[in-house]
């Protein structure tokens, strides 16, 4: 079961860095209008998590969860990395499509709940294995791919660039660090096999090329197209 609470008023006694939840509320508002809901986190492995959902514009078909807490802590960038400094501060945004089951009730159901709970798993992933999460990275669901639900075939997740919001909503200075939103899509096995052997850029080529409108990929979908389902 899912770890949060619905109200404000039921904080954790962790709720973790408050100027920066209140930073990343406010950046997050200004560009997708009001929260909806908080789902604050009530035990907090390595840094504190909570989500905020947003209902989006009335002419958007999802909704959007932003997770809050991810950039409380820096991540271990390789030495290599030109500019590093620039990559240690991120946060994962992933959007449901309108008719998702996404009250608090509702998402005690595992059936619902598995893209959130891969959202909260992939941001908490760099404070606990000591490494980073960035655009291109591709993590399976298990070894070899299996699907994440009975109900469907995607089976992991691919880290993107900002694609359904305002370029300015991507950044976000806080207290001297750039924080960076980052947009979660999930994949097929013949998908991420792909991204694993042409990199994120290639497959979001791909993806263009396919002609398939940003928001029917970006926006969960169990049983959309399969864009390498084909390729030889």
């Amino acid at each position: 079961m899912p770890f949060f609470r619905k109200r404000r008023a039921q904080l954790p006694d962790d709720p973790g860095d408050i100027e920066l939840i209140e930073a990343i509320t406010n950046h997050c508002e200004s560009f997708l209008g009001p929260v909806e809901e908080v789902l604050h986190e009530v035990k907090s492995p390595f840094v504190h998590m909570d989500l905020l959902r947003f209902k989006g514009d009335p002419d958007d078909p999802f909704h959007l969860f932003v997770t809050c807490g991810m950039s409380s802590k820096p991540m271990n960038v390789p030495a290599n990395v030109m500019d590093r400094d620039h990559y240690r501060y991120a946060e994962l945004l992933l959007c449901l499509p309108s008719d998702w089951p996404v009250e608090w009730e509702q998402l005690a159901d595992p059936a619902n709940w598995w893209p959130l709970q891969k959202l909260k798993i992939l941001a908490r992933m760099p404070h606990e294995a000591e490494t980073w999460v960035w655009f291109g990275h591709t993590f399976a669901h298990t070894s070899p791919p299996s699907p994440f639900a009975p109900d469907t075939e995607l089976c992991a997740a691919l880290v993107c660039p900002n694609a359904l919001f305002p370029k300015e909503f991507e950044f976000l200075t806080y207290k001297g660090r750039t924080i960076v939103f980052q947009q979660l899509a999930f994949l097929y096995r013949e998908e991420y096999q792909y991204t694993k052997a042409n990199y994120g850029k290639g497959f979001l080529k791909l993806v263009r090329e396919s002609g398939m409108p940003p928001d029917e990929f970006f926006v969960l979908n169990k049983h959309r197209r399969n864009l390498c389902k084909d390729l030889s």
